[in-house]
């Protein structure tokens, strides 16, 4: 988890959301050593949650990012769910597309 830029992230509550599921992920692996745990950023999904944002964050958000559609973001949560135990790092971050602690 040493690899997690939280200055690419473009809001405060998105920064406090990842880092609580990094810390969470990060529990989880040293409380139960026998599941593999990965923390899995989906990139930035064109949701409602984008849509409805003011006008300012909307557009700071589709400026400073590659949006893409909910059927595309989906992909890194499927991808977390079917890897083989031996191609992840346990208790590490992944963001798009699923490269332990790599941001665009």
């Amino acid at each position: 988890m040493k690899d997690l830029d939280l200055s690419k992230l473009p809001s405060q509550s998105g920064k406090t959301i990842l880092v609580t599921g990094v810390l969470y992920t990060s529990q989880l692996a040293q409380r139960y050593t026998n599941l593999s745990t990965i923390a899995i950023h989906p990139g930035v999904v064109g949701t409602d949650l984008v849509k409805s944002l003011d006008p300012a964050d909307r557009l700071l958000v589709y400026a400073t990012s590659t949006v893409m559609s909910p059927e595309d973001g989906c992909k890194e949560s499927m991808w977390g769910a079917r890897a083989l135990r031996q191609s992840v790092d346990n208790d590490s971050y992944y963001s798009p597309i699923a490269e332990p602690g790599k941001q665009k």
